[in-house]
């Protein structure tokens, strides 16, 4: 990974390329900033930092409680997707996501089985909607597979970098775990040109690409760093995934998934490729504005109306919707009520 540094206060946020690039200014402008999307950024943790708040998080490594970043990795991928928008420094995809940091990563950016592991619990525990995994291994593993898949289940959108260990070439299948798993979005990195970075892996897996070269972003002691990597991409589509999932919040995690086919220019050879998956995700025009007189659904009326559909349509993917919604309520009597119905449902 390239590192460069940018100790001096950084001003005209949305003039960085990379947030351009994906059209992001453009879907603040309707209004969409990824506002109540809940996610995890598994990772070296986040650093305090002016330009982005933290909702919550933990530790899963051994040598400290705190989810505090000390490698700078985390911090950087935590402001790709959420640096707020206040008018200096970057600004993040989805400003107003929440962000949760796992520290499963140590000081030299280092992480075991079992931190990682603990951290996508932890995920699933606490009804993240999506899951930032900026980290490879070339080792596969039957328990993180198992992870990965029981968050998908569960309605999680889990995001990883396909890795930087691309050949000149940009040939063969030198993919990194977990992004090669069915449950993973995996993604590439392209440089201003939109052409892929020198470094970045490839193979039939890769599902989106996404700026990954000199990305700005925030680091520590309230600093700011370019860093280069699939690590820098991947977080570029969980920023996207944040906002559309604000814009759909009714669709499972299935769909956004296969939605965010449509807002991608095809780079390459024509169609799905191993080097760029279906092409540079950008948003479009087509993301129309909220209605004025929206308002957020309540969780309780979310899930009864979820609950509701899936009992008029009997649709599978209907029914894990209701069932997401129905995890992320406190226990009660609308919530065992709901619950037995969904039961039921299952049995169909």
């Amino acid at each position: 990974m390239k590192k460069s540094y940018n100790t001096k206060a950084v001003s005209k946020e949305e003039s960085w390329w990379d947030t351009k690039a994906v059209n992001a200014p453009l879907i603040w402008n309707k209004g969409y900033t990824g506002k109540g999307t809940k996610v995890a950024v598994i990772d070296s943790g986040i650093g305090p930092h002016s330009d982005l708040n933290v909702a919550g998080g933990i530790s899963t490594v051994d040598y400290t409680t705190s989810y505090k970043d000390d490698n700078g990795h985390g911090t950087h991928v935590a402001g790709i997707i959420a640096a707020r928008h206040n008018g200096i420094g970057t600004v993040g995809v989805a400003p107003d996501a929440e962000l949760y940091a796992v520290k499963a990563m140590d000081q030299d950016g280092n992480g075991t089985l079992e931190s990682i592991l603990k951290g996508i619990d932890w995920a699933i525990q606490n009804h993240m909607n999506i899951i930032n995994m900026s980290f490879g291994t070339k080792d596969d593993s039957k328990l993180l597979h198992e992870a990965v898949d029981s968050a998908f289940k569960k309605g999680i959108l889990v995001v990883a970098a396909a890795g930087n260990e691309g050949n000149a070439a940009g040939t063969g299948n030198t993919m990194d775990y977990p992004a090669l798993y069915d449950s993973v979005i995996a993604v590439s990195a392209v440089d201003q040109k939109y052409t892929r970075g020198s470094f970045s892996s490839t193979g039939s897996k890769v599902e989106f690409a996404a700026p990954g070269v000199d990305i700005p972003s925030t680091y520590l002691n309230n600093q700011y760093a370019y860093l280069s990597g699939t690590s820098m991409a991947t977080p570029h589509i969980t920023g996207m995934l944040a906002v559309l999932k604000q814009h759909y919040p009714l669709k499972t995690n299935a769909e956004l998934r296969q939605l965010l086919q449509s807002y991608t220019t095809d780079l390459g050879t024509a169609g799905r490729d191993s080097i760029y998956g279906y092409g540079f995700a950008r948003f479009s025009q087509e993301l129309s504005a909220p209605p004025v007189s929206q308002k957020p659904l309540s969780k309780l009326d979310l899930a009864k109306k979820l609950t509701s559909i899936a009992e008029n349509t009997l649709s599978k993917t209907d029914i894990n919707a209701a069932q997401q919604a129905v995890n992320q309520l406190p226990r009660g009597y609308d919530k065992n009520a709901m619950q037995y119905k969904l039961n039921v449902l299952k049995y169909f």
